[in-house]
């Protein structure tokens, strides 16, 4: 077990609860599917403490800090932080499906996604949204000022 890993646990048992919390104030019927992701997400991280703990009865407690920064690269962390200032703003302007698919696009080439691993990544993501929110679930994206 390593103790970065604790931090990654906390971090998503923390997401989790936001969420939750935030999904109690839509309408029943669009509590569904994210209480569904959210459940799945809170077993998966309770089945990673679960090995975590058999880790450390085998191999003990280590630092693993060193190996999670090992390579941290500053420029793109910070172009990625400004890629998702860039996306609130674009929210608010263009709409949900415009901001998600600028934002996919420029980050996946930043991060030097092939550019066809990139489009194809950005299709589908767009279109399971699409067809998972606004299809199914029947629940309203921001439009943007434009629309």
């Amino acid at each position: 077990m390593k103790k970065s890993d604790i931090c990654v646990v906390a971090f998503m048992y923390g997401v989790c609860a936001l969420f939750f919390s935030m999904t109690l104030k839509l309408k029943p019927a669009a509590q569904i599917y994210p209480k569904f992701v959210i459940s799945l997400l809170a077993v998966l991280t309770t089945l990673y403490v679960i090995k975590m703990v058999m880790d450390a009865k085998k191999y003990g407690v280590q630092n693993g800090f060193d190996e999670v920064f090992a390579g941290f690269q500053a420029q793109q962390f910070f172009k990625v932080v400004v890629m998702i200032l860039a996306f609130v703003v674009m929210l608010k302007v263009f709409g949900f499906y415009i901001a998600a698919a600028v934002f996919m696009l420029i980050t996946l080439y930043l991060l030097k996604v092939p550019k066809l691993h990139n489009i194809i990544a950005t299709v589908v993501i767009i279109a399971i949204v699409y067809f998972a929110f606004t299809e199914f679930l029947g629940v309203r994206l921001p439009k943007g000022m434009f629309f």
